[in-house]
Parts: C-alpha cells; sequence; structure tokens
C-alpha cells in the first residue's frame, strides 16, 4: 500500500507498518490531533445547529412546518453547512488531489464524491425551490470520518510518547573485538559476523547470538515477560 506522509509518497507492506512508521518517524502528531480537535469543535457546532432545523423538516409529518418558512430553513441550513463542508472536508479534497495526480484512487476520493454530491444537490435544491434537501447528510458524514482520523492520531500521540523512553535509551555504540582490540564503533556500523562484547549492566546494542559468557537479560520491551532471562553461549539476544 502507498501513503503520503509529509508531502511524500511512501510504500508500505501493509497498514501495521505504515501506523509504526509515522509512530517512529513522525514529530507532528501531537499537532495533527490538537487540529483535529479544533476542526471538530468548529463542525460539531455547525453540525448540531444543522441538525436542529432539521429536526423541523424530518417532523413535518407530526407538527406541521408553513410553506413559507421552508425557504428559509434551507437557506439557514445551506449557510451553517458551508464551512462545515469546506473545514472538514479540506484535507480529503487535497488528499484526493494529490492521489490524483499521481493516477490513484483512495477513499478519500469517494468521501469527497458523496459529500460534494449532497451538497451540490441540495444547494441547487435551494434555488429550485425543492422540499429535500440533504446538507445534514454532507455534514454528518465529514464528521463521523473526521472523529476516525482523530482518534487515530490520538493513538499515534499516545504511542509515540510511550516510545520516546525506549528511543533515548537505545544504545548508539557496540564496543567490537577486533583481534586482540577492542574498538567503539556506532551500531549502524557493525555488521553480520562480528563479534561485540556486552559488559554487566550495559544494554544490548545489536540482536545476535551469544558466543561466550552468561547473563540475564531483559526482554519485558519484546515479550511482555517482566522476570529477566537467562543467556548463555548459543542463545539469541534482542537489542
Amino acid at each position: 500500500m502507498e501513503r503520503r506522509l509529509n508531502g511524500e509518497a511512501c510504500a508500505f507492506c501493509c497498514y501495521g507498518c505504515c501506523i509504526a512508521f509515522q509512530v517512529k518517524s513522525g514529530r507532528h502528531e501531537e499537532w495533527e490531533a490538537a487540529w483535529l480537535l479544533i476542526q471538530l469543535g468548529v463542525g460539531g457546532f455547525l453540525s448540531m445547529n444543522i441538525m436542529m432545523f432539521s429536526l423541523l423538516l424530518y417532523s413535518d409529518a407530526f407538527t406541521g412546518v408553513d410553506a413559507g418558512v421552508l425557504p428559509w430553513i434551507h437557506l439557514l441550513l445551506w449557510i451553517f453547512a458551508t464551512p462545515a463542508v469546506v473545514i472538514l472536508g479540506g484535507p480529503y479534497l487535497r488528499e484526493m488531489w494529490l492521489n490524483g495526480i499521481q493516477g490513484r484512487v483512495t477513499s478519500s476520493a469517494l468521501i469527497v464524491l458523496g459529500v460534494a454530491a449532497a451538497y451540490l444537490y441540495s444547494a441547487f435544491a435551494v434555488f429550485e425551490g425543492s422540499t429535500h434537501v440533504y446538507f445534514d447528510t454532507a455534514v454528518m458524514v465529514l464528521m463521523l470520518f473526521t472523529v476516525g482520523r482523530y482518534l487515530e492520531a490520538v493513538g499515534r500521540a499516545r504511542a509515540a510518547r510511550d516510545l520516546e523512553p525506549l528511543l533515548a535509551a537505545e544504545s548508539e555504540s557496540a564496543t567490537v573485538i577486533d583481534g586482540a582490540a577492542e574498538i567503539r564503533r556506532p551500531v549502524r556500523e557493525v555488521s553480520a559476523g562480528m563479534l561485540v562484547r556486552v559488559r554487566p549492566g550495559e544494554r544490548i546494542p545489536v540482536d545476535g547470538v551469544v558466543v561466550e559468557g552468561e547473563s540475564n537479560t531483559d526482554e519485558a520491551v519484546i515479550t511482555g515477560e517482566s522476570r529477566q532471562v537467562t543467556k548463555g553461549a548459543g542463545s539469541k539476544v534482542i537489542a
């Protein structure tokens, strides 16, 4: 699957890898969640007004609404729906455009087309004096999808906060045995086949197999097991 992240097209094997990449490399999760919350606040205020006036239309069979009032109700619905569609629908329209110029069709295109159909038909109905408008449908569809995006952004932000201590504690260098000498090297320069010395109390800098010695290791982050695990010659260890 492909997604645009920070303006660049990125390919992932699955949605889980996409989320993991965003959590580890992203720096704007908190800002995105806050901005989506603002959008939801404004959209929620507008949608509540839309639903309140729409109730007058839906309850016509029970209470009766004067025919002369209907055009004004439709106009009010149009006034409230327009900023809501612009604010909530803008991100989906932009995403549809960026994917469209690359020849891809995503769910954003379906959302935009559905909302645009309901909104434009309703706007045309206001001019024509029709009794049926669907501004509430257009706005509520955007509200539901925006709520989903907000929950996803909050989840990524929390995961990023939980991951920060682990990334900060990650070893940046390793002691490599080169003949009789021991050399400190950056972890990214350690390759398969090298011998690495891990002294008592040090973090394991790279994944590998124990060649000599024995010690207890903490693998709670990987396995969830709170007890330390004894590792000896031939045992696999995880950084």
